[in-house]
Formats: C-alpha cells, sequence, structure tokens
C-alpha cells in the first residue's frame, strides 16, 4: 500500500537516495549521476526550511519503509513572485505509470489552493512524452521553449516552460 505524507527531516538519508537512483535511471532530471554533493546533514537543513516556508512544500510516497517517489514546491522569495511555485517530480522507474504522478499533482493543487500560491510551473524537457502527457492532464500549458537549455551527450537540447494558474 503506498502512503502520500509530508516529508519530514528525518527522510534526508532516504530521499538523496530515492534522488541517486533517479538521477541514475533518467536523462531528463538535472543531476547527472554521482553530480549531486548535499550531506545528509545538509539535505536535513533544507527540508527544515521547505517545512518552515509558508509558500514551499514537499511532499513523498512510500511503499512500506522505502521512498518511491516525490514531489515538491518551491516558492519564489520576492514579493513579486512569491505566489509562484516551481515544482519538481520525481518517481522510481519500476513505479511510473501508476498514477502516482497525478495523486502528488492533486495533493499539491488542495496546498495550493488553501495557501498564497496562485501559479505553478515547471521546466520539461521536450522528449519527455510521459511527463508532458501527465503536466497538461493536471492542467499545466507550454507556455515557451528554453532553446538549448540542456546539455545531453554533448547535444544541445530544449525544454518547456510549462506553467498554470490556479
Amino acid at each position: 500500500m503506498l502512503n502520500y505524507r509530508l516529508i519530514h527531516p528525518t527522510d534526508a538519508e532516504a530521499f538523496l537516495s530515492l534522488l541517486s537512483e533517479i538521477e541514475h535511471d533518467s536523462p531528463y532530471v538535472l543531476y547527472k549521476p554521482g553530480e549531486r554533493k548535499t550531506t545528509i546533514a545538509k539535505q536535513m537543513e533544507e527540508i527544515e526550511e521547505i517545512r518552515k516556508a509558508k509558500n514551499s512544500q514537499m511532499w513523498v510516497v512510500e511503499e512500506g519503509n522505502q521512498l518511491i517517489g516525490w514531489l515538491g514546491a518551491f516558492g519564489e522569495k520576492h514579493k513579486r513572485t512569491e505566489h509562484t511555485a516551481l515544482i519538481g517530480l520525481g518517481v522510481r522507474s519500476g513505479y511510473r505509470n501508476q498514477g502516482i504522478g497525478r495523486k502528488l499533482f492533486q495533493i499539491l493543487d488542495l496546498w495550493a489552493q488553501m495557501g498564497p500560491i496562485r501559479r505553478l510551473e515547471l521546466i520539461v524537457h521536450v522528449d519527455n512524452d510521459p511527463g508532458i502527457h501527465l503536466y497538461e492532464k493536471m492542467g499545466f500549458r507550454i507556455e515557451g521553449l528554453k532553446k538549448g537549455s540542456y546539455l545531453i551527450e554533448g547535444e544541445l537540447t530544449d525544454e518547456y516552460l510549462m506553467g498554470k494558474l490556479l
């Protein structure tokens, strides 16, 4: 049975392990395998900061004692943009296409509607068809193209900027 819940600082080690697995498994994430240099203590601090922020939050999905997915909403810091949150999402490869991302976005929407967030945005690689499909299904629309924003296997590739007003 899957459990969806807010992340806690004590999840830091398991969360870093989840991120590492996703980074090894997907060409569409920002960090390459082994590039992330965050310590468990630093990750605990970052989680605590997110939990305290009025316009940021993070959720994890677990099966048993193993984290299998996450979604974060990272609010902007400036007064004119603090109503906006940038979204990050990751799910272990064996659990993709099972509705986990959809459920996380439903939780995000409920949280965002109760707080100061009025705009959600994310970036997605133009070749990430499953991601684009999920985001469009959750109400996001392509708002722009970031030309050459990723360097994958020595090739410049593009990303879409997607947004959603609440």
